[in-house]
Formats: structure tokens, C-alpha cells, sequence
């Protein structure tokens, strides 16, 4: 027993250690130092990537399944010319490299600043982790940019090794060269002596001169003679070491170009050995010999520049045996490729997907050789074919202008591409393409969408690389992948928020699943079906929550009053959740059978209301009839409840016209208003100017607010107004102002204030001559405090608004301000009563003014405007807005 622990113990320990040890500092195949050549204009450059960490981000833990979760690169990329030449060349530079490597993907995303340019490079490996394909997706030619291919270790491989000079020969050229500079250099102090010497003495000569010492110019001539002579003898020395460096250099890169163009090899060599001759001659001054020299080193140079045109021109017009002019089938059939693998007419004019022309896969079909291992003469003739004998072929490969950018690819230089960087850009595809192939076929074991967004994200470089067909298929089996897995988790998602239902915050969860970011990426079909599942899974859910929670009380037919009180508790408990959901069946179920319940409920309980509305005499408590027991939803869902509403309305009306006929003064003339309309006291009021009546109603309507105010009085806030103003007044003072206001206030003032505006509107007519248009603006700050209540940022507001009045009114107008609507009232009334403001005092002043109002409004819309009633009430408003 104790042997099995300790066994455990050691196998927990080796596992928590493993893991850790992966978390920390993973071993992947992309860690170590990669070699290649990229081309820069008609240069290459060696470039040497080296991937010294990639660690788990600080705070995370390895994941043990597929994860897209990027582990933080880092290294540095060191760039420097490929071939060492007599040219000043720039310096090599060495830059940091930082990045992501993504497990998921084996693919690695690299960052790095180099003169001026911010590349942004995806890397993946070759099947046999020896070689790696970089993709650029910016930089300062962005996506023409061509892939580059790079080889583990420090150096070439054998196939590049023409184009860059070793490291041992770079290495043996450059101490050769800083050899050679420090022997330049040391003669060059030599010569500068001496031609001091030789200054120093001709100054004694000018001396000896002056002096008439003709023996001592003698000897200072002599010695002048014998320094000029040291010094050709240096100044030779000199020469000779550096025509020996230009030498070993100028045989180096002989012997390179013999590997890739050997007719300008020898043309080359040739001119060198002529040059030597001439150098010989010159200093034999063997002017006949170097005549005919320099003649031989014309024409050698005229079979150069036609040997360097052939490099950069493989179209070059060649004298082919059995040349039938036709375009030959096997580069028919190459060229066919671009359509057999998804082009069109616009697909191919980016030089980078051209380059798929170039795979090792493609090429060798057509040519049973890669582009590199063919030479110069085959290349030529291959572009002859191009430019020649295939441009009148009606395939995508030469409508769209392609056959030029090919055909350059196929050149020994070119600023942007020539066959070496198309040959290892072409390579590099090859390896992004089984790359590609082999990250899609572990799709199925991702078990986050997530994971599967990211590497359509971070691959759609990579993918866009490769032929349209490929890069469509790898779109597609990404998108195919993404929908599954994300089904799986909202699926997911949805049993796990609807299995563990607790209250209405849940609900509110569940119901807010639609509207989430990933739910939204879904396509069909998987969008549908997984919508489908949430209104069953929702619909069940909501079900089993209101069969379990649902009253039977509510359901008591014999005793409605109690089933309408159990129903209306319960719904005002639960209807938001049923609001959540309102398209389930479950929910529909219930609103058809719950309010066709609750309007038999009602019915039953109506005469037993009614009899109740009709013995009442007061308005507060017929209003107050079955609000017990009534839901908002009642007044448009229940039949009987509508009745039940009419009967309050009619018995609240009957006890309005028995007001009315008590309280009406009585007039001189017939009353304009009847009873039932609103307002129609204090109009008919207005209308004989009866002051008395209006003093009464204005009392009444004064005294609640008064009431609401007195807290207001005995606060102190007076004395603080008077504290701000300086002195000006006293609290005192301010207090009875505004108690004398609020005992004074008059339904009038409002009134009056509609009246003037609202004439604009519904009798334009009647503004008379030269109305006035007054423009008012009202301004306001925003201010946001932090939570000590110091300021923290203030918004500057302002509204213009704009009036037109009659002109008989704009006195008045400019006195009362703004003025109040019906509508505004009604909506205060509103909000005063959910704030538990009971009907009475401040809610029956507000009710009271808002009827006046209405029936000032019906009364203007309903008689003329220039008609004795409108005007005599006009006159009356008018004389009450300017006391």
C-alpha cells in the first residue's frame, strides 16, 4: 500500500513538473537559427533569423487540447549583403524580433523595425521542420513583398550557394580586406612623410636660391630626385596590394557567376586577364601593344553588355533548331494551371500569387526540372516561348498582362523578382500549401471556435498566399469547422444557463444569449438550428417555471376577487420573464389562456362592482374600484374590465355635472360650456368675467401646493438664497415673497401663456397684422463628479427655440415665460402618482389646471377665433396675465 503511494506521489510530481516545465518554456521546432536570401531591388541579402525563446504568456497554464492562445517570441533578425563586392555596401544590421508562436497552428508571427520598415511576417515549417516559409502582410511593398525560404543552421543550402558568398569565404574576404586597409593605410602615412620631405626640401632649394649657393642646389636637387623616386617605389608597393584584393574579390565572384552564367564568366575572365596586359604595357609604355589591347577590350566589352542583356532579358531572340513558332504544349499546359486553379480575369495581376507558377510542385510537372536547376540558355528559351509564341493564346494567363511579370521572373536580375527569388518564393509556397493542408485536417479536434477564429485570422496571410482554389478551401473548411464547434457551444451554453434556473436574473441571462458577439457570427444552417434548440430548450424552461410557480388561487373560478388579486401578484412577479421570451410556445400558451381567464374573472365580479361604483360620491374612490385587483394589460385584454372602466367614467361624470350645476354661479346670459366639457367652470368663468368664481378655483387650486411647500419653509434654505445674494435680502423677506406667490398662483397665468402660443397653431389667422417672432435660448451645463464630489469634466448645452405671437400679446408674453401644456400636467400627475403621491391635494391642483387647459384647447379648435366666446375669454385671460 505505502509502494503504491510513493509511486503516485512520483508520477503526480513528474506530471505538475512536465506541465510546468511546457508552460514555461515549451520546446518547439521553430527555436534555433535560420539562414536565406531575400531580394532587395538587384540585390539579395543574406538574412539570418534566429528564434532564441518563445514562452507561455506570465499568469497563464499550458493548455493540454489545440489552442490558437498566442506564447510570447522573441529574437532577432540580422540582415547584411549576400555577395561581398569592391562596392560600398550597406552596413549589416541586427534588430530584435518579438512575435507570437500559436501550438495550435505551428505557425509563428513575427515584428521587427528595419530602416524604416514595420514588417509583420507569418512563419511556418516545412513537413521535415528543416526549412521554413516566411509570408510578408506589410512592409513598404506590403503584399508584393515575394515569400522568402529560409534553411535551419548558419548556412545556405547548396542549391543558393551562387548567389551569396560563404560565410568562410565572407569571413576570409573581410580579413583579407581589413589586412589589405592596414597595409593601405601604413603606406599611405609612408607617402604622406614623404611628401612632406619633398616640401621641406624644396623649401631649402627656394632658400639656396635666394643665397646664390650653387652647390647647395645641387645637393637639395639630388635629394628631391631621390625622394620623388622612394616615392614611386612606395606609391607602387601601394597599388600592387590593392590590384591583389581586387583580384582575390574579382576570382571569388568569377567563380560564383560561372555557377549561373558561365558565357559571362568567361567574357569576364577574359577582360581581366586583357587588363593586366594593358597595366603591363603602360608601364612598358608599349604604345603599339596597348592599341591593339584596348581594340581586343572593346569588342570583349560589347560580348559582356550582350551576355549581361541575355541575364536580364530571357526573351532575347534565340537561334532555336526546329523552332516551329508555336507555343510549345508543355508551357501551355504550365499556363493552364493559373485557371485550373480558381483564376480570373482579375484574380492574377498581383505578382506574389504569379509566383505559384514556381512551386516545385507545378513547375516540375510541366518541366521535369526546377526553375533552379535549369540553365540560362533553357530559361532564355523559355521566356522566347512566353513573349513570342504564347501571347496570342485566349486563356487567363495571357489576357490579364501576366506574361511580361512571368517572363521577368524567369531573368538572371530584376529589381523586383528574378528566377532565384521566384524559385525560392515558389519553394516557400510549396511549404505553406502542405502546411495548409495538414493544419485543416486537425480542425476536428479544436474545442474552442475561438481558437478556430484566431488561425483564420492569423492564417489568412498564409492562405491568401496560395492558389484561389486553396486559399477557398481553406476558408471554407475554417468556416465549416468554426460553425460546428461554435453550435457545440452555444448548445452548450444554452443547457447550462437553462438547467440552472434560479430567479429572474438568470432568465435575463438566458435571454440575452441571442444578442452575444459569437451567437451573431453563427451562419446557416448552424445559426437556425442552434436557435431552433434555444426556443424548445427557453419555451420547456418557461414551462416548467410557470406550472411550478403559478398559484392555484388564480385559477378559482368560484371566488373571482381573490383569483384576480393571486393572478395579478403573480404577473406582476413574473411578466418581465415572459416579456423575455414572448416568441416561445410556452409563453404563448400562457398569454392566451391567462387573459382570457382573467376576463371571466371580471365578468363575474361585474355586477358585484358596478353596484359598488353607483353608491359611491366621491371621484378618488371610484378611481380607486378594482385597482386591486386590475393589471395595465386588462384595459386592452378584458372585455369586462372595459365595462367595469366605463361605469367609473359615467358615475365620475354624473358627480361632475351635480358640481357643476351646485357650484356655477348664476350668469346673466346662457352658459357657453356645457356640462362635460372640460373645464367648463372656470371657462364659462372667464367668458362673463365672473372674478369671483375664478378667485375660488384659483383658491382651491393654490392650496396644495402651498401644503407641499411648507417643508420647504421651515428648512432654512431661504436663509441660505439670502446668504447668496449677498445681503441683497433677507431670508425673512424671501419666504414671505414666495408664500405670497404660491397663495396668489392662478390657473389664469398658464392658461393665458397657452393661449398666446398655441394661436400660432391652431388659428394663424388671428395674430393680426405684424405678429412678432421671438427667438429664446435656453443654455445648461452637464457636469460629472467623481466620487468625492470633485469635478471632473462639465458639457455645455443650449436650445434655441422660436416663437411667433400676435402682437397684441407680447407683453404678456414676455411677463409669463414659458408656459405649461395639458399634456406636460397629465404626465406629472402621472409620475407623482408611481412616486406614491395619493389622488387629492398636489395631484387633484395638477388635475384640476390640465382640464382647463383641455377645454381652452377644444375650445379654440371648435369655435371661430374672432367669435364673441374666444374673444371674450381672450380679453379676460390677457387682464389676468398683466395684474
Amino acid at each position: 500500500m505505502i509502494k503504491k503511494l510513493l509511486v503516485s506521489i512520483v508520477l503526480s510530481f513528474v506530471m505538475v513538473f512536465t506541465a510546468s516545465s511546457f508552460a514555461m518554456s515549451p520546446k518547439t521546432d521553430f527555436i534555433g537559427t535560420w539562414t536565406g536570401l531575400q531580394q532587395e531591388g538587384q540585390q539579395f541579402n543574406r538574412i539570418t533569423l534566429n528564434i532564441e525563446t518563445i514562452a507561455w504568456p506570465d499568469g497563464k497554464t499550458a493548455l493540454s487540447e489545440p489552442s490558437m492562445t498566442g506564447w510570447s517570441l522573441s529574437g532577432s533578425v540580422r540582415v547584411e549583403p549576400a555577395m561581398v563586392t569592391m562596392r560600398r555596401a550597406p552596413e549589416p544590421q541586427t534588430v530584435p524580433v518579438t512575435g507570437e508562436f500559436y501550438p495550435a497552428g505551428n505557425m509563428v508571427k513575427l515584428q521587427y523595425i528595419l530602416r524604416r520598415n514595420r514588417p509583420i511576417v507569418y512563419g511556418v515549417l516545412s513537413q521535415d521542420k528543416n526549412r521554413m516559409a516566411l509570408v510578408f502582410s506589410s512592409g513598404r511593398s506590403g503584399n508584393l513583398v515575394l515569400p522568402v525560404l529560409l534553411t535551419a543552421g548558419t548556412e545556405l543550402p547548396e542549391s543558393l550557394s551562387p548567389f551569396a558568398t560563404s560565410s568562410e569565404d565572407a569571413e576570409r574576404l573581410r580579413r583579407d580586406m581589413e589586412r589589405t586597409g592596414i597595409q593601405v593605410a601604413a603606406g599611405q602615412t609612408q607617402l604622406d612623410a614623404i611628401r612632406s620631405q619633398i616640401q621641406q626640401v624644396k623649401s631649402e632649394l627656394r632658400q639656396a636660391r635666394s643665397a646664390g649657393d650653387k652647390e647647395q642646389q645641387k645637393l637639395l636637387k639630388a635629394k628631391i630626385k631621390e625622394l620623388r623616386d622612394v616615392y614611386r617605389k612606395e606609391n607602387s608597393a601601394q597599388q600592387a596590394i590593392i590590384l591583389e584584393q581586387a583580384q582575390k574579390l574579382r576570382e571569388q565572384q568569377l567563380d560564383q557567376l560561372r555557377m549561373t552564367n558561365p558565357e559571362l564568366a568567361d567574357v569576364n575572365q577574359k577582360i581581366m586577364e586583357l587588363q593586366k596586359q594593358l597595366v603591363k604595357a603602360s608601364n612598358d609604355k608599349d604604345f603599339t601593344n596597348m592599341m591593339m589591347l584596348a581594340k581586343e577590350l572593346k569588342s570583349l566589352q560589347r560580348q559582356q553588355k550582350s551576355a549581361m542583356a541575355l541575364g536580364r532579358n530571357p526573351a532575347a531572340p534565340l537561334s532555336v533548331a526546329g523552332d516551329s513558332g508555336q507555343c510549345p504544349e508543355h508551357v501551355v499546359a504550365w499556363a493552364d494551371e493559373l485557371e485550373k486553379n480558381g483564376a480570373s480575369n482579375s484574380k492574377f495581376r498581383n505578382l506574389g500569387q504569379l509566383v505559384n507558377l514556381f512551386r516545385p510542385s507545378v513547375f516540375e510537372k510541366h518541366f521535369q526540372a526546377t526553375l533552379l536547376s535549369m540553365d540560362a540558355k533553357e530559361r532564355r528559351q523559355l521566356g522566347v516561348d512566353l513573349r513570342q509564341h504564347c501571347s496570342g493564346n485566349n486563356n487567363a494567363f495571357s489576357r490579364n498582362g501576366n506574361l511580361p511579370t512571368v517572363a521577368t521572373a524567369l531573368a538572371d536580375e530584376g529589381s523586383q523578382i528574378n528566377y532565384v527569388s521566384a524559385a525560392m518564393a515558389g519553394e516557400a509556397l510549396d511549404i505553406v500549401g502542405l502546411w495548409s493542408q495538414r493544419t485543416l485536417t486537425t480542425l476536428n479536434g479544436y474545442s474552442h471556435s475561438e481558437d478556430i477564429e484566431v488561425l483564420g485570422d492569423r492564417g489568412d496571410i498564409l492562405f491568401k498566399a496560395l492558389w484561389p482554389m486553396e486559399t477557398k478551401s481553406a476558408n471554407d473548411a475554417i468556416a465549416s469547422a468554426y460553425n460546428v464547434t461554435i453550435e457545440k457551444e452555444q448548445i452548450a451554453q444554452i443547457d447550462l444557463l437553462a438547467d440552472n434556473i434560479d430567479g429572474i436574473d438568470a432568465f435575463t441571462k438566458l435571454s440575452r444569449l441571442p444578442q452575444q458577439k459569437n451567437w451573431k457570427k453563427m451562419k446557416y444552417p448552424a445559426g437556425q438550428k442552434v436557435m431552433m434548440y434555444y426556443q424548445e430548450k427557453t419555451s420547456m424552461v418557461l414551462s416548467r417555471h410557470i406550472d411550478q410557480t403559478f398559484p392555484g388561487a388564480a385559477r378559482d373560478m368560484g371566488n373571482p376577487r381573490k383569483a384576480l388579486i393571486a393572478g395579478k401578484q403573480w404577473y406582476e412577479q413574473n411578466g418581465t420573464i415572459l416579456f423575455l421570451f414572448p416568441d416561445t410556445n410556452a409563453a404563448r400558451h400562457f398569454d392566451q389562456t391567462f387573459w382570457v381567464q382573467r376576463d371571466e374573472l371580471f365578468r363575474k365580479l361585474s355586477p358585484e362592482l358596478k353596484k359598488e361604483i353607483v353608491e359611491l360620491k366621491q371621484k378618488s374612490e371610484i378611481q380607486n374600484i378594482a385597482s386591486d385587483l386590475s393589471l395595465p394589460m386588462d384595459s386592452q385584454r378584458s372585455g369586462a374590465f372595459k365595462d367595469i372602466t366605463a361605469a367609473k367614467t359615467k358615475q365620475i361624470a354624473a358627480l361632475e355635472t351635480k358640481r357643476y350645476t351646485a357650484s356655477a354661479p348664476v350668469a346673466p346670459g346662457p352658459e357657453p360650456f356645457k356640462p362635460g366639457h372640460p373645464g367648463a367652470v372656470y371657462l364659462n368663468a372667464l367668458y362673463h368675467q365672473d372674478w369671483k368664481t375664478i378667485a375660488r378655483e384659483d383658491r382651491a387650486f393654490a392650496i396644495p401646493l402651498c401644503k407641499m411647500m411648507q417643508p420647504m419653509h421651515n428648512s432654512g434654505i431661504y436663509d441660505m438664497m439670502a446668504l447668496l445674494s449677498g445681503g441683497k435680502a433677507q431670508g425673512s423677506d424671501i419666504k414671505r415673497y414666495m408664500q405670497t406667490k404660491m397663495e396668489k398662483a392662478s390657473m389664469s397665468t398658464s392658461m393665458a401663456g397657452f393661449f398666446i402660443l398655441a394661436l400660432e397653431h391652431i388659428s394663424p389667422t388671428c395674430l393680426g397684422e405684424n405678429p412678432v417672432h421671438i427667438e429664446r435660448t435656453e443654455k445648461w451645463d452637464n457636469v460629472v463628479y467623481n466620487g468625492l464630489g470633485a469635478e471632473l469634466y462639465r458639457t455645455h448645452h443650449s436650445q434655441t427655440y422660436h416663437y411667433t405671437v400676435a402682437r397684441r400679446h407680447r407683453n404678456a408674453f414676455y411677463r409669463l415665460g414659458d408656459p405649461a401644456s395639458a399634456e406636460s400636467l397629465d404626465f406629472i400627475n402621472g409620475m407623482l402618482g408611481q412616486f406614491g403621491v395619493k389622488q387629492g391635494g398636489i395631484r387633484a391642483s395638477m388635475s384640476k389646471l390640465s382640464a382647463n387647459l383641455h377645454g381652452l384647447r377644444k375650445a379654440m379648435q371648435d369655435l371661430p377665433c374672432d367669435g364673441k366666446v374666444i374673444k371674450r375669454i381672450e380679453n379676460a385671460l390677457m387682464k389676468k396675465a398683466l395684474e
